[in-house]
């Protein structure tokens, strides 16, 4: 498979802007752009959620079958109009990625944590890629594990991105707070910095 005809990934984060009173305005267009996007062909899924960290910030993570199919999108009439309306109600970050790795039922739904992985000068790729394929073996056998997606992001070099879905928000925690989670975690410190956030689904997010 080439670059040009992998699949892609897109994440889009949304901060609403200090005027916005009710989230019911942001919303509605929100999820207005997430079904314009779901009817080009080339679409393969989608998930829009919510920070549980920061009020106002959303996500649209989308599953796309290659890059032409998400500029084809993006270049839709209906799709500039959505996005228009969101300019005046939120700052917008997007980042486009592709898989690395993946485990578990990728049609499975749940919570979402959201880890991004920033390489620390003079680190080596393959070594994180290495130590993180050994931190998910962990992860996978532990309660509440659905499915996650690791993705090498295409605009930002040295980032990562995973997408891990959990059945629950309690067992996500009470791995992530776990002593056994905690001495994964100071493995992977000298490798890279990390960022993360939890994302609860919104009802009318998930397409495919």
């Amino acid at each position: 498979m080439t670059a040009a005809s992998q699949p892609i990934f897109m994440i889009t984060k949304f901060t609403l802007n200090d005027q916005v009173d009710d989230v019911e305005e942001f919303q509605e267009p929100f999820v207005a752009l997430a079904d314009t996007l779901s009817r080009v062909d080339g679409f393969v899924a989608s998930r829009l959620g919510r920070s549980k960290r920061a009020s106002d910030v959303f996500y649209n993570l989308g599953h796309w079958a290659d890059a032409a199919s998400y500029q084809a999108a993006v270049a839709d009439r209906d799709f500039f109009v959505h996005l228009s309306e969101l300019y005046y109600l939120a700052s917008i970050e997007s980042d486009q990625a592709a898989a690395v790795s993946e485990a578990g039922d990728a049609d499975g739904h749940g919570v979402i944590a959201l880890t991004v992985f920033t390489l620390r000068e003079g680190v080596d790729a393959a070594d994180f890629e290495r130590r993180f394929h050994e931190h998910v073996e962990f992860v996978v056998a532990q309660p509440g594990f659905v499915h996650h997606r690791f993705l090498r992001s295409l605009r930002r070099p040295g980032v990562y991105v995973n997408v891990g879905t959990w059945a629950s928000a309690e067992e996500y925690l009470t791995l992530v707070r776990s002593p056994e989670f905690g001495a994964e975690a100071a493995r992977m410190a000298p490798l890279v910095s990390v960022e993360s956030d939890f994302v609860a689904p919104l009802e009318a997010g998930v397409a495919g």
